[in-house]
Formats: C-alpha cells, structure tokens, sequence
C-alpha cells in the first residue's frame, strides 16, 4: 500500500489536491475505497468488483495503459494536503507538509455518447465536508475545457447524494433528468464550456445559494423558479 505519491508527478494540482496516475501499488487502496460501506452504498455503477484487491489489481493495470492510449483522460489517485496552515502559507508544497490519500477523481469516456467524457469522484470520509468535490471538480472541468478541448462534460450520481448534487449544480452542470445506468437509477447532468465559465464568474457565495436552491427543488420534486444570474460583460475576466 503506498501512502506517499511524492515520487509521482502530478497529474492535476491544486492548493489542497493532487491527482496521480495509478500504480500496483495502489491496489489495497482502491480496495477500501470502494469497499468503505458509505461509497459503496451510493455507488451506481457495481459491476465490477473493484472492493477486492484482485479485481482493483486488474483495473489498475488496464488504466496504466489507458493513461498511454488517452492522453489526458482517466482515473487517478487523490491525495489531500492536511496541513491547511502550511497551504495558506505557500501555493506551492512545502517541505515537511503532510498530504492524505483521500479517494479518486476521474474523467472517463462515455461508451453510449462518442466523444463525450465523464467526471467522477469518490471520497473518503477524510474529505466529507471540505469542499474537496468542488474544488477537484473545477480543477477537472478546467484540464477538460482548456487543455482537452471538450465542448460538453456529463456526471451521474445516486438520486439521494445531496453533496453529489450540490458540487455538481456549482460546478454548472444542468440536471438533465433520470435514467439506468447499470440497472441502477441516476440523476444525469450535463456543462458545456460557457455555462461552466459564467459559474465561474459569480461569487462563491452565490453559486452556493442558487446550487442549493436547486438541490431542494430535485429533492423534493418542487418546482421553484431558479436564482437570477447577474448580468455579465464579455470581457469579465474568468476566476477559476
């Protein structure tokens, strides 16, 4: 089990997450991950068993060389800075900080939609409550857009994962209603580049009210009339 990437490079960093491409020794893990009994429970797709350590073993070969033949797209590690002084204190990783395996992040293709990708992230309880989903997910909606060059990202999450719906709906995705995804119902969503830039460009505390708005009015089927969005002008500078 490996409890340190400090001899990986990053694949995408941030203040507090850096993402890695996954190595064997990894396995024991992706094991607990997905076999930690909260993630499993609001886990969609099942059908591979990715909670025993010969089947994580198997996946994370198959990703090593998807890395190679998918430059830029897969499913990576994801550690967390815990030392938050130490990152106010400098962007950059300082010596002697401590950083956490905390889950995963992923941007995968979509078999039934040619060209078009899938975010995903999967946390441990380490990074419950922290803001890690929204930032890990700005941080790959930007490496989707600007350096891949997608028109569109889509998600799916359990329908009673509130804190699913809420990092996505502040990211800028659309809830684009409900289907099968593995015999199991998800709540689909989509963001084109525009829509996630003018997200970007409110103020963090507004894109928290209107996503929560509409996180409540998919919760409980209430149709509400969604928050205003502020005028913009095209030369606002994005904030990312």
């Amino acid at each position: 089990m490996s409890a340190t990437t400090d001899d990986r490079p990053a694949v995408i960093q941030t203040r507090r997450l850096r993402l890695t491409e996954l190595d064997a020794s990894d396995t024991g893990l992706m094991a607990g991950l997905h076999g930690h009994p909260r993630v499993e429970a609001l886990t969609i797709d099942r059908d591979y068993p990715m909670h025993e350590p010969e089947a994580a073993a198997r996946y994370i070969d198959v990703m090593q060389k998807f890395y190679r033949l998918r430059e830029g797209l897969g499913l990576w590690r994801c550690d967390m800075r815990v030392d938050d002084a130490a990152a106010h204190a400098a962007p950059s990783l300082p010596a002697g900080s401590s950083w956490r395996f905390c889950g995963s992040y992923t941007l995968m293709p979509l078999d039934h939609l040619d060209g078009q990708v899938e975010l995903g992230c999967r946390l441990l309880p380490l990074g419950w409550g922290t803001g890690m989903a929204v930032e890990g997910g700005h941080a790959l909606l930007r490496h989707a857009f600007h350096r891949l060059k997608l028109d569109e990202v889509h998600a799916f999450c359990h329908p009673a994962h509130r804190s699913v719906k809420f990092a996505l709906l502040s990211l800028g995705f659309q809830a684009a209603g409900r289907k099968a995804v593995q015999g199991h119902d998800a709540d689909v969503f989509r963001v084109n580049r525009l829509q996630w830039q003018r997200m970007t460009r409110l103020p963090a505390r507004l894109r928290g009210r209107m996503a929560m708005a509409a996180t409540r009015a998919m919760l409980d089927h209430t149709p509400r009339e969604p928050a205003r969005e502020p005028a913009l002008e095209p030369s606002e500078p994005v904030r990312i």
